[in-house]
């Protein structure tokens, strides 16, 4: 009997505790369920706008003529390619995207080409020439050609009338 009646004092004491916790959460849990400031409906956010793609141009040199290709993916085909007189027998190309000049090593010079007018500007003669106009990977005149990446020197190799290999460097400023 003592251990009913020990089992029957705790029942009603547990039970006692059970309901003074749930009716010490209840009004915390009422806050909550109201809408409030913090609790208001669901604001949205705007998406961060999208920047505009620059626009993209593609060079090819013609290396059996004189001009440069410069074509724009995103016109149609008919109108998607304008050429450029360069020089002789242009080979490589690179571009200041900064100023937008590309510059071409051709058989006579640094051919010097602004993009927008789409227009040789210059055509700066080799230190060290060749002695004639020729077509093809092992002529003479300039070959490989690099822009710096500040866009304040352009490299050009040059194989020179006198059989010799040259780096040219031109101030681009």
């Amino acid at each position: 009997m003592r251990l009913r009646r020990r089992g029957s004092l705790l029942l009603p004491l547990l039970a006692g505790l059970l309901v003074a916790g749930c009716a010490a959460a209840a009004p915390e849990a009422r806050e909550a369920a109201a809408p409030g400031p913090e609790t208001a409906a669901p604001r949205t956010v705007a998406p961060e706008p999208v920047p505009e793609e620059p626009e993209m141009l593609l060079l090819a040199s013609l290396a059996d003529g004189s001009e440069l290709a410069v074509i724009d993916p995103s016109r149609p085909d008919v109108e998607a390619v304008a050429l450029v007189p360069a020089g002789a027998a242009p080979w490589s190309v690179g571009v200041d995207p900064g100023t937008g000049t590309a510059y071409a090593a051709t058989a006579e010079g640094l051919a010097v080409i602004d993009l927008a007018a789409l227009e040789r500007r210059a055509l700066v003669p080799f230190p060290h020439p060749a002695s004639g106009i020729g077509y093809g990977e092992y002529r003479q005149g300039g070959l490989g050609l690099a822009v710096a990446p500040d866009g304040s020197r352009v490299y050009t190799a040059v194989a020179a009338a006198d059989g010799g290999y040259y780096l040219e460097v031109y101030d681009a400023r």
